[in-house]
């Protein structure tokens, strides 16, 4: 606030104190040097709530107020921090397609960075979810988030691709997500 502002806050009867040189005058002019780290911290407030502008040690406050930070504690690792922001920028649509294959697929790509993920339903109540092998080292991470945001009623088993084009399509076989082992 500026001095001209402190001023106007007073009762007239002060007001007529506040001349140049009085210690009124010196009053206001130490409160609006006090006031001044924090209404910039206030002015800069709106950007630390912006998951895309804030600073990285806010990105994980940011995730749990949108529910997303379990997404970042799992045993298999962590999302690095963009992933994180994007995910929080997004937790809206996110949420809107919670419990979708779509929405599955589509969270598990922005988290971890993984591209041609592929869902393959294997039964009425079943599906599978294909890494790539040149990603084999997220499949931890894939099938620990499968395991929180696959639909109720899906047992999703997670699989690396084989190496190559003339082994069968997977070569790993993992104990399936959210389910028990066949």
């Amino acid at each position: 606030m500026r001095a001209a502002e402190i001023e106007l806050l007073l009762p007239e009867v002060l007001r007529r104190t506040v001349v140049p040189g009085s210690p009124m005058s010196a009053l206001i002019a130490v409160m609006e040097s006090m006031h001044a780290p924090s209404e910039a911290a206030l002015r800069g407030f709106p950007s630390v709530l912006d998951p895309l502008t804030t600073p990285d040690r806010f990105v994980g406050m940011l995730a749990t107020w949108v529910d997303l930070a379990r997404l970042d504690e799992t045993p298999a690792g962590r999302i690095d921090t963009a992933r994180m922001r994007l995910l929080v920028s997004l937790a809206s649509e996110l949420s809107d397609r919670r419990g979708t294959p779509g929405g599955l697929m589509w969270l598990l790509t922005l988290a971890t960075g993984v591209t041609g993920l592929q869902l393959e339903s294997t039964g009425p109540f079943a599906a599978r979810i294909v890494v790539p092998h040149a990603s084999a080292a997220q499949a931890d991470l894939v099938r620990e988030i499968a395991v929180q945001e696959k639909p109720a009623h899906l047992v999703v088993e997670v699989v690396v691709e084989a190496p190559s084009a003339t082994t069968p399509a997977a070569s790993r076989v993992t104990a399936p997500a959210g389910g028990t082992t066949t």
